[in-house]
């Protein structure tokens, strides 16, 4: 005895491989439209980033509280020039050492003293300026000065360098038009071998398109090497980061930056930044070297390089002189 099947029951498989084609012909539309909005989303970002970057290196100075869980806050100066770096730590609560660290375009040093009124000590001494090549100092900023580039700088680098990297994948965006709204959330990862100390490798940003794209939320997963008995192992945790902004001439700068690191095996650590002043105010070239502080000038491949070549200027010149001396003197005789 044959069943009869309803006519929906033996459309069944023809609607199944329907709605199969109609999901995978909706995610390619939708994979085709994101790497459209990906590539819109790099291509203004990174202007924007370049131009802030580059009013940013106009010069200013910043004035801000660090804290870092419930510790005593101190009070850093940063100052920008256009070339030259400046870092001054005051003194804290608990602890009275004073510090400057500064960069200019022959060396780098650290001088400090322990009383408020009395003489600057002489702490490290780098030449030339390390410029990324030294592990204390990357991507050519003081540690500290990393504080006034929130909005374009993430943990251990540049936004940009993220983005720009073959390994960085765009999963979401939300929305996926950026006309007239100022929140735009990424979701991305970005997997790869770890071959520096913290590595990047999900998570999501917010930005601002209306002021710059300026980062405002961030969500991001970070490798980092563990050495042990055992050799090298990799660990995750996490750092959230949320950051408000003042105008100034219309420049978005930091007035404020919450950082959580979510470690796997502690509890997190809650670092604040309160920026308390920030201004146009562009410091004088003399204020990034060790004269400005009672020391001398040190003698700097650029000096010795300068002096090399008075040197052979004026060796050449006694040699011209004597040449057309010996040429007059043979014309007479």
């Amino acid at each position: 005895m044959s069943h009869k099947y309803p006519p929906i029951v033996k459309a069944l498989p023809l609607l199944c491989l329907l709605c199969i084609f109609v999901l995978f012909f909706e995610m390619r539309c939708y994979s085709e439209e994101l790497a459209q909005v990906s590539d819109k989303f790099k291509k203004q970002a990174l202007e924007s980033w370049q131009k802030l970057k580059m009013e940013y290196l106009k010069g200013f100075e910043m004035e801000i509280d660090l804290q870092i869980d419930n510790n005593p806050a101190r009070r850093i100066v940063i100052n920008f020039n256009g070339q030259n770096e400046l870092n001054h730590f005051y003194p804290m609560k608990d602890d009275l050492s004073e510090m400057i660290i500064a960069r200019n375009s022959e060396y780098l040093f650290r001088i400090k003293k322990t009383v408020t009124d009395g003489p600057w000590s002489m702490g490290d001494f780098i030449e030339p300026p390390p410029l990324g090549d030294n592990p204390q100092y990357n991507h050519g900023l003081l540690e500290s000065s990393t504080h006034a580039f929130r909005g374009f700088f993430l943990d251990e680098g540049w936004i940009s360098e993220l983005v720009l990297s073959d390994t960085f994948k765009i999963k979401k965006i939300e929305p996926m038009t950026f006309d007239d709204t100022d929140k735009v959330t990424i979701e991305f990862e970005s997997l790869h071998n770890l071959d520096k100390y913290n590595q990047v490798i999900a998570g999501t940003l917010t930005f601002d398109p209306s002021r710059f794209w300026v980062l405002t939320n961030s969500d991001v997963q970070v490798n980092f090497n563990v050495s042990g008995n055992r050799g090298k192992t990799t660990r995750t945790f996490n750092i959230q980061t949320k950051i408000e902004y003042t105008d100034i001439e219309s420049i978005p700068f930091p007035k404020k930056a919450t950082t959580t690191y979510v470690h796997p095996d502690r509890k997190p650590i809650v670092n604040n930044a309160e920026y308390i002043e920030v201004s146009r105010n562009i410091a004088p070239d003399e204020t990034f070297y060790l004269s400005h502080y009672g020391f001398a000038e040190p003698n700097t491949p650029t000096k010795r390089g300068n002096r090399i070549r008075i040197v052979f200027i004026a060796a050449g010149i006694i040699l011209i002189c004597l040449g057309l001396y010996l040429r007059r003197q043979g014309n007479k005789a």
